[in-house]
């Protein structure tokens, strides 16, 4: 969107499949999305051709699609998660932890219990746990006295890796040697993890974006380091690495890929053009807001354009003109009120399409509950 020149009294001219609906409830909402596809789908619209893409995944991610699934609507669906929420993130977050505090058990034990650690001494790993259930004592130097000599040795490795990590200058290359201590089963670029991981065909895309995430923003922090630290004698900060993965978000899809209708960001569906998409939720509590920015992290921001921090708002405003321009029938749709009765405020992007464009909002009436499709 753009700002719109007073001056002018014509309004500007959008597709005519954009549409803007209001209804009373966000459940109202969900439920005239859910029984608009059936009905698509029954006219015989494929699946694939519609989406349904909503601002706040929190709110209607999985409601939609489980009212879709419970519409019979065959669904895929597409959100985002921090890169610490996935394996290959807890993994790194434990290593940095433990790196930075080699003695505590804790962050040894959870990184200990990943899978993608030393999945070729699972007999190691589960004695070691056990011991370390058994102890009082939270200290990793206590653990490595109640164990044999290879087990000991074991945890030494571990320990001396992931310090020698967080101290490292050189950290697209430190990762990778963390990896090959702890025994992570990579492929030989280092892109991709073996079949001596069993994960399921979704998870292991998801872990392959986190490693090729986590490689991309090791190796833009090492060329920022090398370039502003010539003489060599600025200490390496581990909480900036930590602060740039924190900042990483993963796609995952779950669901057949084939014949099902999409539910996914706007961004997303901005670029993937569908016959049919569904907005819903544009109001002002569902949409992103101006973000709240910690002193901490400017430095961190400013000092790469791939640290650079997002502006969601200019964000949401672009995605809202790339879908008023897009080639398909787009339905804008928004509560009007919560539960307690309180009134939804319609957002920025949308008020503005409604007064350079001239587009109403139709409210819409739920008559009917849920329908046995």
């Amino acid at each position: 969107m753009y700002k719109y020149d007073t001056e002018h009294t014509e309004p500007i001219q959008i597709g005519p499949g954009v549409s803007l609906e209001t209804h009373a409830t966000i459940q109202d909402e969900i439920r005239n999305i859910a029984r608009t596809v059936r009905s698509l789908i029954g006219s015989g619209v494929n699946p694939n051709a519609i989406t349904v893409a909503p601002f706040d995944e929190s709110t209607y991610g999985s409601r939609i699609a489980d009212a879709l699934r419970d519409a019979k609507v065959p669904v895929v669906t597409t959100s985002s998660r921090s890169l610490f929420a996935t394996t290959t993130g807890k993994l790194l977050e434990s290593a940095i932890n433990l790196g930075t505090e080699p003695d505590r058990q804790g962050p040894l034990t959870r990184l200990l219990s990943n899978p993608l650690v030393a999945p070729n001494q699972q007999e190691t790993v589960r004695n070691t746990l056990e011991n370390a259930d058994l102890l009082e004592s939270t200290r990793v130097s206590t653990l490595a006295d109640h164990v044999d000599t290879d087990t000991e040795a074991f945890l030494r490795n571990i320990v001396t890796a992931c310090e020698e990590f967080v101290n490292a200058t050189d950290i697209d290359t430190g990762w990778q040697a963390l990896f090959t201590t702890l025994g992570v089963p990579t492929t030989e670029d280092g892109t991709t993890f073996t079949d001596a991981v069993g994960f399921s065909r979704h998870v292991r895309v998801r872990e392959r974006q986190a490693i090729e995430r986590t490689a991309e923003v090791c190796s833009s922090l090492t060329e920022r380091r090398e370039a502003t630290d010539r003489g060599g004698d600025k200490d390496p900060d581990i909480e900036e690495l930590r602060r740039a993965l924190e900042q990483v978000s993963i796609d995952t899809s779950v669901g057949r890929e084939s014949n099902s209708v999409r539910v996914c960001s706007p961004a997303e569906a901005a670029t993937n053009p569908a016959e049919y998409v569904f907005v819903p939720g544009v109001t002002t509590e569902h949409t992103p807001s101006p973000p709240r920015r910690l002193a901490f992290a400017r430095p961190l921001n400013e000092s790469h354009p791939d640290f650079e921090a997002e502006n969601p708002v200019a964000g949401t405003r672009y995605t809202f003109a790339q879908l008023t321009a897009a080639d398909a029938d787009v339905t804008f749709s928004a509560p009007e009120q919560n539960r307690n009765g309180d009134p939804y405020i319609l957002a920025d992007p949308v008020i503005e399409l409604e007064r350079v464009s001239g587009l109403e909002a139709s409210s819409v009436i739920d008559r009917a509950r849920p329908a046995s499709y």
